[in-house]
């Protein structure tokens, strides 16, 4: 060890005050050089993760625009349905007017507890790459989150009211009495020729369309719910993207559905403020 200190202090003490200036500058040269490797190669990264998420809420906001179509058409379908049946039952139990057979067959539709018509594509996506974490934006993140969930419930609530109408249907059939007819022209089948008389003085009956318009109701307020939460997020997506929220059905949105997307705009503005 001691032969070998005395030969580096001998090498050392040969080179001149050029040569340590130049292996100063080289060495600095290497260092400097390893340092903006470093920045270009994080500059890059963050090039690539900011232009993944352009295009990940722009993917996000179209399907959005589509969900939003989709959910308003079934939800206002679905309304015109439901305020038919609160009608019926309102003069039915309210005034004692009993149905006639063409009202009744509109009140088989307390029955109906159709799915919801949604995209998914872009989202599950983002949750099989990195789940919600990929959403930089806290609001956003939210905004999603809340859609879908509220479309979990509604699909949790909606398995409920199919198992009660499946299990109260062919007691009701037998009730109503009639036989079976087709309509041509629409390809509905119903019921026709049914004992009027029987029927409005069932009062086991009358008690099955009350809950069953009530359960309706209540589903069609999931509906509306998770129709706005749709309304909202692509609302705060299209404010990401810098585009408005524009339903893909070309229906711009209005009244109601308008008031939604503001309030959560607005409501990102006063959280941010």
């Amino acid at each position: 060890m001691i032969v070998i200190w005395q030969r580096m202090r001998r090498a050392v003490t040969g080179i001149g005050d050029t040569e340590w200036a130049l292996l100063a500058f080289e060495t600095l040269g290497v260092v400097l050089g390893i340092v903006l490797a470093f920045q270009l190669n994080a500059w890059n990264s963050a090039r690539i993760e900011a232009r993944y998420q352009h295009d990940l809420l722009e993917r996000l906001h179209a399907e959005a625009q589509q969900n939003v179509a989709s959910l308003r058409a079934l939800r206002d379908q679905m309304a015109g349905w439901d305020a038919n049946h609160q009608a019926i039952m309102s003069a039915w139990i309210g005034e004692g007017t009993c149905p006639d057979e063409g009202q009744l067959r509109q009140l088989g539709t307390v029955q109906f507890f159709p799915s919801l018509q949604y995209n998914t594509a872009a989202y599950d996506e983002m949750i099989g790459s990195g789940g919600l974490a990929s959403i930089a934006d806290p609001r956003l993140r939210e905004a999603i989150s809340h859609f879908h969930s509220m479309a979990g419930s509604y699909r949790d609530q909606q398995d409920y009211f199919r198992s009660l109408a499946i299990a109260r249907e062919a007691h009701v059939s037998q009730a109503i009495g009639g036989r079976a007819a087709y309509n041509a022209e629409s390809g509905q089948f119903y019921q026709t020729g049914m004992d009027m008389a029987r029927i409005c003085g069932d009062g086991q009956l009358q008690l099955y369309y009350t809950s069953a318009t009530r359960n309706f109701g209540v589903m069609q307020g999931f509906r509306t719910q998770v129709t706005e939460r749709a309304i909202a997020m692509c609302a705060q997506l299209g404010r990401a993207v810098g585009r408005d929220c524009l339903p893909s059905d070309g229906a711009a949105l209005e009244g109601a559905d308008l008031q939604v997307a503001n309030a959560a705009l607005a409501g990102d503005e006063n959280r941010g403020s």
